[in-house]
Formats: structure tokens, sequence, C-alpha cells
């Protein structure tokens, strides 16, 4: 073989190398494509909040639901649902759901559905003042879940929870 040929064969190697390295880089390392607007952090739109994070036992309980969208919402007369952290799980804790319990009084709670204006309203969040009373809870850590629509014809169709609070 002469010296020209082996450097044509060495050529073609080199080549034949650096065109399989340049498909793997392009095949692994390419941009991904950004369609739209780049996304960011989903806002929770709709808020539910306690309105303190520790508890004694015999406190109430006050639930603020805050609404940020441009949309009304409404909710059942009584849409939440009480959960309490066990055995490495959250379970539903069967709270005494009593009209004494409760305040503000039964009549705020009389029609079917209730309705939280937006943000940009008069008004952006209703608060249920006193709303558990924690003498009939147990020790432990708890959450809220709130569900609601924004079509006062449907049933609940979006579901949130609150923060978490503590029963000391």
């Amino acid at each position: 073989m002469t010296t020209r040929i082996k450097i044509l064969i060495g050529i073609l190697v080199v080549g034949i190398i650096l065109i399989g390295a340049f498909w793997i880089w392009n095949e692994y390392f390419r941009p991904v494509p950004i369609s739209g607007t780049p996304s960011l952090p989903k806002i929770p739109i709709v808020t539910i909040t306690t309105d303190k994070t520790e508890y004694e036992q015999g406190d109430r309980i006050s639930v603020i639901i805050t609404n940020k969208t441009e949309d009304n919402i409404f909710y059942s007369s009584f849409p939440f649902i009480l959960y309490k952290y066990e055995n490495d799980k959250w379970e539903i804790f069967l709270y005494p759901w009593r009209e004494e319990l409760m305040e503000p009084q039964v009549e705020d709670f009389e029609n079917l559905m209730i309705e939280v204006l937006p943000e940009t309203k008069a008004n952006t969040s209703k608060e249920f003042s006193g709303l558990i009373n924690t003498k009939w809870m147990s020790l432990g850590r708890y959450k809220i879940e709130f569900k609601y629509t924004f079509d006062s014809d449907e049933e609940e169709n979006d579901t949130i929870f609150s923060n978490e609070f503590t029963i000391k």
C-alpha cells in the first residue's frame, strides 16, 4: 500500500468518526424547541387558608377562601371536608358538623350555591369566622378540602386543599 492510500484511508476513517460524533451530538444534545410563551410556575387562582397554622384544643378555626380569577366561583352550602394525617396518609376526619358548632350562623348556608366574587370586584374573599371548633378534634395534623365551580348550574368540579394546621 502506498502512502497516498494510507492517508486517504486515514482521512476516510477520521471523517466517518467525525460524522458519527456530529450525529450523536445533535441527537442527544439538541435544544428543545420552545413553542409559545415560556411556562411559569402555576399560581393558585382560588385558595383556601386557615387563619393560623397551630391551634389549641377548643380554639375556633377561621377559613378564608380567596378568588384571584376574573370569574365568580360558586360552591355548595357546605363544601368543606376535613382531613387528618394518620398512619402515614391523609384520611377523612369525621367531624360532627352541627349547626350550633358553626359561626356565622346557619343563615349564611341556606342557599344551595354561595358566590365568591373575583378579585376585580369589591368582594375578593370570604371568611368563615370560627367555622371549626377544635374541641371535637384530636391532637395532630389537619387540612381542609374545598370544592367549587365556575358555573352555578354545575356540581363542584375543582378541588383544592388548605394549608396544613396542627392541633396541640
